[in-house]
């Protein structure tokens, strides 16, 4: 930045003293300059909206993910209950368990590839 600002004091000493070749020289360096950090402050910007855009997908990313997870601890809650009420009508046994059992799997597996026969 330093030397901008030495080629700015130069310009403005030249002009000053009426030495239009070292002004007219001075301004395409300065322009040159400019234009310089005109690109760098592009590839900046270019650079932070690719890291946006990229935090963007990462936010949806994971907000399909966690719904994916509740929807999993969902199904296993059911999963857990179904058998949990399995194991107590095996527990007590008698006339219409294995119906009850079958039933109650058949309920709560329904649309997975588990109960294709």
């Amino acid at each position: 930045m330093m030397d901008f600002e030495n080629l700015l004091n130069e310009f403005e000493h030249a002009c000053r003293g009426g030495d239009y070749e070292i002004s007219v020289c001075l301004r395409k360096e300065i322009i040159k300059k400019v234009e310089q950090l005109q690109q760098k402050k592009d590839l900046a910007v270019e650079g932070f909206k690719q890291q946006v855009e990229l935090a963007d997908e990462c936010v949806k990313e994971n907000t399909e993910l966690r719904k994916q997870l509740q929807q999993a601890q969902t199904k296993a809650e059911r999963y857990e209950k179904a058998i949990k009420e399995c194991v107590e009508r095996m527990d007590e046994g008698g006339a219409g368990t294995r119906s009850f059992v079958y039933e109650k799997l058949k309920e709560v597996m329904e649309g997975t590839e588990c109960m294709g026969k």
